[in-house]
C-alpha cells in the first residue's frame, strides 16, 4: 500500500500573531493582579489606619468649626498639644483656643503617613492653612476603650499655628 504524504505547512505566521496575543493576556494578567493587590491593600487600610485618618478628619473638621468640646472630645483626658511658636496647651487651654479660633480652612498636601510603636501610632500630616500657609502636623495615637483618641498633637510650619 502506498501512502501519500503532504507537507504541513509551516505555522510560523500562526506563532507570531500568537505572540501578540500572548502578550495582551500578560498584560492583562498584570492588570488584574496590581488591581487585585490595591483592592487589597485599600480594603487593609479601612483597618486601623482608615480609623485613624477617619479620626483626624473628624479632629480637622472640629478645628474648623471653632468647637473646642467636638476637638477635646477627641483626645485623651491627659492630651496636650504644642504649637508653632514652642508654647503647651493642656486640653482644656485647647478647648479655650479652639472656641476663640477665627474660621478657617485647612487643605491636606499629601496622605496621612502612619507608623505603629509599641504602644500606640505616629502620625505625620502635612497641610496649607488658608491663614497661615503650610503646616506641619504630628500626632500620637492611642486607642483607649476600644476607639482611637489622640495623645498629643505637635505643630510648626509657616506663621504661628495651631
Amino acid at each position: 500500500m502506498q501512502t501519500l504524504e503532504k507537507p504541513i505547512a509551516p505555522i510560523e505566521k500562526l506563532e507570531r500573531s500568537n505572540r501578540y496575543l500572548i502578550v495582551a493576556l500578560v498584560v492583562v494578567t498584570l492588570l488584574a493582579a496590581g488591581l487585585g493587590a490595591w483592592l487589597v491593600v485599600d480594603h487593609l487600610r479601612l483597618g486601623a489606619e482608615g480609623e485613624i485618618d477617619d479620626l483626624l478628619s473628624e479632629y480637622g473638621a472640629a478645628w474648623e468649626a471653632n468647637d473646642g468640646t467636638a476637638v477635646i472630645a477627641l483626645m485623651t483626658p491627659g492630651a496636650s498639644l504644642t504649637a508653632g511658636n514652642g508654647e503647651t496647651y493642656s486640653v482644656a487651654e485647647i478647648e479655650s483656643m479652639v472656641d476663640g479660633l477665627g474660621s478657617f480652612t485647612s487643605t491636606p498636601l499629601a496622605d496621612n503617613m502612619v507608623v505603629q510603636t509599641a504602644d500606640g501610632w505616629y502620625v505625620a500630616a502635612a497641610s496649607t492653612l488658608d491663614y497661615a500657609g503650610m503646616t506641619f502636623r504630628v500626632f500620637d495615637v492611642f486607642e483607649q476603650d476600644g476607639r482611637y483618641l489622640i495623645r498629643y498633637h505637635e505643630t510648626w510650619g509657616e506663621g504661628d499655628v495651631p
